[in-house]
Protein backbone atom coordinates (compact mmCIF):
# COMPACT_ATOMS: atom_id res chain seq x y z
CA UNK A 1 0.00 0.00 0.00
CA UNK A 2 1.24 3.34 -1.37
CA UNK A 3 0.04 6.57 -1.37
CA UNK A 4 -0.12 8.78 -5.26
CA UNK A 5 3.74 9.97 -6.03
CA UNK A 6 3.28 13.68 -6.71
CA UNK A 7 0.29 14.00 -4.11
CA UNK A 8 -0.04 15.22 -0.79
CA UNK A 9 -2.88 13.77 1.65
CA UNK A 10 -4.10 14.81 4.85
CA UNK A 11 -6.73 13.42 7.53
CA UNK A 12 -8.20 15.68 9.53
CA UNK A 13 -9.74 14.94 13.03
CA UNK A 14 -11.99 17.29 15.32
CA UNK A 15 -12.98 16.74 18.80
CA UNK A 16 -16.58 15.91 19.62
CA UNK A 17 -17.91 19.30 20.74
CA UNK A 18 -16.70 20.34 24.14
CA UNK A 19 -18.07 23.97 26.10
CA UNK A 20 -14.35 24.50 26.71
CA UNK A 21 -12.61 25.92 23.65
CA UNK A 22 -9.15 24.77 25.13
CA UNK A 23 -10.50 21.23 25.66
CA UNK A 24 -11.54 20.87 21.87
CA UNK A 25 -8.35 19.48 19.29
CA UNK A 26 -8.11 19.46 15.86
CA UNK A 27 -5.13 16.95 14.65
CA UNK A 28 -4.15 16.55 11.40
CA UNK A 29 -2.06 13.49 9.92
CA UNK A 30 0.02 14.12 6.55
CA UNK A 31 0.84 11.95 4.03
CA UNK A 32 3.99 12.76 1.77
CA UNK A 33 3.27 12.18 -1.75
CA UNK A 34 4.75 8.46 -2.54
CA UNK A 35 4.16 7.28 0.91
CA UNK A 36 4.79 3.88 1.62
CA UNK A 37 5.72 1.50 4.54
CA UNK A 38 9.14 3.35 5.48
CA UNK A 39 7.43 6.84 5.64
CA UNK A 40 6.84 8.53 8.79
CA UNK A 41 3.83 10.47 9.22
CA UNK A 42 3.70 14.11 10.26
CA UNK A 43 0.92 14.65 12.69
CA UNK A 44 -0.21 18.18 13.97
CA UNK A 45 -2.31 19.07 16.76
CA UNK A 46 -4.12 22.13 18.41
CA UNK A 47 -7.05 23.24 20.39
CA UNK A 48 -10.38 24.88 19.81
CA UNK A 49 -8.66 28.70 20.23
CA UNK A 50 -6.28 27.59 17.45
CA UNK A 51 -3.07 27.14 19.90
CA UNK A 52 -0.45 24.06 19.40
CA UNK A 53 -1.36 21.24 21.96
CA UNK A 54 1.64 21.34 24.59
CA UNK A 55 1.40 18.09 25.42
CA UNK A 56 -0.85 14.94 24.83
CA UNK A 57 -1.40 11.84 23.78
CA UNK A 58 -3.31 11.26 20.50
CA UNK A 59 -4.56 7.70 19.86
CA UNK A 60 -5.39 6.72 16.53
CA UNK A 61 -5.02 4.07 14.47
CA UNK A 62 -4.57 1.27 17.21
CA UNK A 63 -0.94 3.32 18.52
CA UNK A 64 -1.03 6.33 21.17
CA UNK A 65 0.92 9.31 19.90
CA UNK A 66 2.65 11.33 21.82
CA UNK A 67 1.80 15.20 20.81
CA UNK A 68 4.73 17.98 22.08
CA UNK A 69 4.32 21.28 20.94
CA UNK A 70 1.66 20.37 19.00
CA UNK A 71 3.41 18.02 17.25
CA UNK A 72 3.99 14.20 16.85
CA UNK A 73 5.00 11.14 14.27
CA UNK A 74 3.35 8.08 13.27
CA UNK A 75 5.39 5.48 10.93
CA UNK A 76 3.11 4.30 7.71
CA UNK A 77 3.05 0.90 8.49
CA UNK A 78 1.82 1.93 11.88
CA UNK A 79 -1.07 3.81 10.20
CA UNK A 80 -2.03 0.67 7.92
CA UNK A 81 -1.83 -2.00 10.95
CA UNK A 82 -4.04 0.01 12.86
CA UNK A 83 -5.98 1.29 9.83
CA UNK A 84 -9.59 -0.50 10.63
CA UNK A 85 -8.99 0.75 14.63
CA UNK A 86 -12.16 2.97 15.40
CA UNK A 87 -11.23 4.38 18.74
CA UNK A 88 -9.97 8.20 18.47
CA UNK A 89 -9.23 10.22 21.69
CA UNK A 90 -6.73 12.63 23.07
CA UNK A 91 -5.66 12.52 26.59
CA UNK A 92 -4.32 15.93 28.16
CA UNK A 93 -2.78 15.23 32.37
CA UNK A 94 -5.31 16.57 34.56
CA UNK A 95 -8.71 16.52 32.37
CA UNK A 96 -10.94 14.20 30.97
CA UNK A 97 -9.91 12.53 27.48
CA UNK A 98 -11.91 13.88 24.67
CA UNK A 99 -13.09 11.83 21.92
CA UNK A 100 -13.27 12.93 18.05
CA UNK A 101 -13.63 11.58 14.81
CA UNK A 102 -12.37 11.97 10.88
CA UNK A 103 -13.96 14.83 9.27
CA UNK A 104 -13.62 17.08 5.95
CA UNK A 105 -12.60 20.76 5.46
Amino acid sequence: MKTPDGKHIALTFHSHPEKDLEMRWKAVVDFPPGAGPESVLSVRMEDGLGEKVKSAVFEFAGKRIAIEDGAGELSYADFVAGKHSVPVWVYRDGVKPVPGGLTFE
